[in-house]
Order: structure tokens, then C-alpha cells, then sequence
């Protein structure tokens, strides 16, 4: 897909000058057994699907996040009206978690809402996506105490690339050439380059970390070949697009080569 000799290269020397930070990082909040030890998440994770798992776990990745509520955790998710059919999407996924989940809603004419009730297995997730930051001084973590970091166990899979891409990504034409991007906004630099690793040793998909305007995303090597590789392996999953977004999957001078959906 790319010259992987070049790609290691790069990624050698971009890895070198973020260790120092990425060694440095706080620990995920949770690691011990004021929380783990009260719950067996081993065991509670065998009752759910990996699509539910891998579809929270790549939202995350994108605009989703997670609230604790003090002794457990709800995730929500915020979208401009006009994507209200990517939330109805996820909506039937997430009722895996218990009867009762609310439909995504409306919070003003412009925005809605997708957001669940508190469930354990939310709280494996808060416990490995979020870290306390240098203002926490103790107690229940409030708004802006906490911020979002990359599980160092995250597994890569077309599942978890599909919600990232449907989320953050974009398909961009220039002159009969076609490029991937994902922002990337929530995350710090040494963050990014983990990520960017992770994807590249378990789907061979090649980003690199580049700033435009002050914020990071991820930009996908090798030009159209790639991109149509990336578009066919997050279609391999089970998902489906959502009208509102179908435009970030299909490029029209691709609709011979990327499956129908």
C-alpha cells in the first residue's frame, strides 16, 4: 500500500520525539483496585457482543464520550440536527445494554442527543479512555478534571474504524484524487502517535500525526489506492451507513470498485 521502508523510517523518528512525553503520561484513572477490584469486568464482558464493544470503543475515538456519575458511567454522544439518522444507527447497538434506552432526542432545534443510562460495563471503558489532569485536588472528578486518552490495550478492527470514520473522518476530492482524513481534536500529540502506530501494526493502514490551522489530524498515506483500501476494510463490518454521512464513504469515481451499501 505505501513504501513501508520510508513509512518506518517516519514513524522511527516521530516516535523518538514524543517518548519523552508518552513516558511521562498519567496513569488512566481506575488502574487499581479502588474500582477493578469491586467489579469483574472479565466476566461482565462475556455477556456483551464485540459490536457493541467495538462500536462504543470507536466512537470514542471520535465525538463520543463518557460521564461518571460518582459510582457509575452513561455515554452520550452530540450531533447537529441533521445527522440525527447516524445516532438512530448506533441506537439499536447500544440497547444491548438494558431495556429502557432512551431515543436519540432533540436539546434544541439545531442539535440532538444520543445518551445512555448508567451501566458497569461503561465504567471498564471511563476506567481505560479517561486520566485525571494536574486540576483534580481530590473527590468525585467534575467537568474538567478528567480528559480523553488512548487505551493502550485498544484493538484495532474495521468495526472500531468504522465509528472513528463515521464520527471524525473525511473523503477529500482533489482533481481526480481522492484522500482520507480523520480529525482528531480531543487527543494530545504523543496520544495521536500511539494511535497512529496501533492502526498501522493491526489493519496496515499507514496516518500521519500533521496539524492544519493549530489541530491535529490524521492523514492517510498512498493517495487513492489507499483510500480505497481503507474505504473496502471499514465496509467489511457489519454497519451501516447512515444517509447523512453516506457521502464520506463513497467516492464517486470509486462506485466500481467500493461495494454498495
Amino acid at each position: 500500500m505505501v513504501d513501508k521502508t520510508l513509512y518506518q523510517l517516519q514513524r522511527k523518528l516521530s516516535l523518538m520525539k514524543a517518548h519523552a512525553a508518552t513516558t511521562a503520561r498519567t496513569a488512566p484513572i481506575f488502574t487499581g483496585t479502588e474500582m477493578r477490584g469491586r467489579i469483574p469486568f472479565g466476566k461482565l464482558l462475556e455477556h456483551y457482543s464485540s459490536r457493541l464493544l467495538e462500536s462504543i470503543e470507536g466512537s470514542l475515538l471520535g465525538d463520543a464520550g463518557l460521564q461518571y456519575s460518582g459510582k457509575n458511567c452513561y455515554f452520550t454522544v452530540n450531533q447537529s440536527a441533521k445527522h440525527l439518522g447516524a445516532l438512530q444507527g448506533l441506537w439499536p447497538i447500544l440497547k444491548e445494554l438494558g431495556s429502557g434506552l432512551r431515543e436519540p432526542y432533540f436539546t434544541s432545534p439545531n442539535e440532538v442527543r444520543l445518551i445512555t443510562k448508567v451501566h458497569p460495563v461503561l465504567l471498564w471503558f471511563f476506567s481505560r479512555w479517561y486520566t485525571l489532569n494536574s486540576s483534580y485536588v481530590g473527590g468525585r472528578p467534575r467537568k474538567g478534571d478528567t480528559k480523553k486518552i488512548v487505551p493502550r490495550d485498544i484493538a484495532i478492527t474495521s468495526t472500531v474504524m468504522f465509528w472513528e470514520h463515521l464520527w471524525d473522518g473525511s473523503l477529500e476530492e482533489n482533481r481526480g484524487y481522492y484522500d482520507i482524513r480523520l480529525s482528531a481534536s480531543c487527543f494530545t500529540q504523543p496520544e495521536l502517535e500511539f494511535l497512529v502506530e496501533r492502526i498501522y501494526e493491526e489493519s496496515g493502514m499507514a496516518f500521519k500525526v500533521r496539524r492544519v490551522k493549530g489541530y491535529p489530524q490524521l492523514d492517510l498515506f498512498g493517495g487513492t489506492r489507499s483510500t480505497l483500501a481503507y474505504l473496502n476494510y471499514i465496509m467489511s463490518s457489519d454497519c451501516k451507513v447512515p444517509e447523512c454521512f453516506a457521502y464520506k464513504f463513497k467516492a464517486i469515481d470509486l462506485k466500481e470498485l467500493v461495494p454498495t451499501w
